[in-house]
């Protein structure tokens, strides 16, 4: 069985790292360059970026691998 250390590092490194470096590398833009390049920000205003049917794939996706996670964690357990 892994211990329960190892577990909490794991999720702790794929989880919050990168996000943490996501954020160290997000830069802000002056309203001139944003204001020059107005392409930079035209999906997002015209609702490309994100639609209903990406939310619900992302939430099929979601239930499908907690329940492959769950059903080999347990499987893993009875065999042990």
């Amino acid at each position: 069985m892994i211990p329960e250390m190892y577990l909490i590092l794991f999720m702790l490194l794929f989880n919050s790292v990168p996000g943490m470096v996501n954020g160290g590398f997000d830069k802000f833009l002056n309203f001139s360059t944003l204001e020059a390049n107005p392409q930079l920000f035209e999906n997002s205003l015209n609702n490309r970026m994100f639609r209903g049917y990406v939310f619900w794939l992302t939430l099929l996706d979601s239930i499908w691998q907690s329940l492959v996670r769950d059903t080999t964690i347990n499987t893993m357990i009875t065999i042990n």
